[in-house]
């Protein structure tokens, strides 16, 4: 059900994609935490390129979502392989890739305002800000109610 386009340039690719949102601004703010509290305008850029990343990632879910053409789930996602009421189950369908793009277009511009100054008004804000993405991303991505509060 993929494009034959789109499955030609990573065939065993695509499920795994639905948990790269989540990922992406984890290992962002990971990294981040590990510069330390110097070098301020490289988190900056490194958070600019971040989100850009997830916004570009997101389209990529979308378009991947539209192509299947089928009303229901495109991609389900089991984390650590436990069943159903044990584990984390992600599922993307074409409201939760709207979702995505959507938080990953507002977080983009709500980051190009506030590094013009804002930045400077916490320690830890870039990576809070990664996080704070993450964690919209897994509420946009989950397939339960239990999960999303």
């Amino acid at each position: 059900m993929i494009h034959p386009t789109l499955q030609a340039l990573a065939p065993g690719l695509w499920p795994h994609l639905v948990i790269a949102p989540i990922l992406l601004p984890m290992l962002t703010a990971a990294l981040m935490m590990l510069l330390g509290e110097k070098r301020r305008r490289f988190k900056g850029w490194l958070n600019i390129a971040s989100t850009l990343c997830g916004l570009v990632l997101s389209i990529v879910l979308l378009r991947w979502v539209d192509h299947a053409g089928v009303p229901g789930v495109v991609g389900v996602y089991l984390p650590s392989n436990w069943d159903v009421p044990y584990g984390i189950v992600l599922a993307i369908d074409r409201l939760s890739a709207l979702m995505l793009v959507l938080a990953g277009g507002v977080a983009l511009g709500a980051l190009l305002f506030a590094v013009a100054r804002w930045d400077r008004a916490g320690v830890h804000f870039h990576p809070l800000f990664q996080i704070q993405l993450m964690g919209l991303y897994g509420a946009f991505l989950t397939a339960d109610l239990f999960n999303l509060f």
